[in-house]
């Protein structure tokens, strides 16, 4: 696991108040892995990373997150034949997710100690989230791959935040 952030400031006034940040996971695999090299239903990769402003009554954020490819399911092996019907061995089929983006904003303006304005904003590029088959042995043809497209939308949140 990596994390770091910097105060961008010594690259001059107009940036005292930016920061960035970044951080990213990985997993190392356990003698149980599939026949992909990675662990069911665990992604192998995270990473974030955004830009942040914070100055005396204002505070924006933009922040990226990406995951690796997923396995989700192993649906188990499946006999593959030749074209004469005669069986030639087997594959194994699993479900999982490509890898993805996303996008989230937020801002927030202190109107004095006691109350403040907000908006953020999830999954800003609505991105989707694609599901898919694979086969260990690469005989299933891409048409037949794709078996789940969800767009979840993006979420905005506008509010005022009071404190007594």
């Amino acid at each position: 696991e990596f994390e770091v952030s910097q105060k961008l400031g010594f690259l001059g006034s107009w940036a005292e108040n930016l920061w960035v940040f970044a951080n990213y996971s990985t997993q190392k695999k356990s003698a149980n892995q599939d026949a992909t090299g990675k662990l069911g239903a665990t992604a192998e990769n995270y990473g974030a990373g955004g830009l942040a402003f914070d100055a005396k009554r204002w505070q924006v954020r933009l922040n990226a997150t990406w995951r690796d490819d997923n396995i989700t399911r192993d649906l188990g092996e499946y006999p593959l034949w030749d074209s004469e019907g005669e069986e030639i061995g087997t594959t194994t089929i699993f479900e999982y997710e490509p890898a993805e983006w996303r996008l989230d904003a937020s801002a927030t303006y202190r109107i004095n100690e006691r109350y403040s304005i907000f908006a953020s904003g999830r999954n800003i590029t609505n991105t989707r989230t694609i599901r898919k088959y694979f086969d260990s042995e690469g005989v299933m043809p891409e048409y037949s791959q794709v078996f789940d497209h969800r767009y979840f939308g993006f979420q905005w949140t506008i509010g005022v935040r009071a404190s007594f």
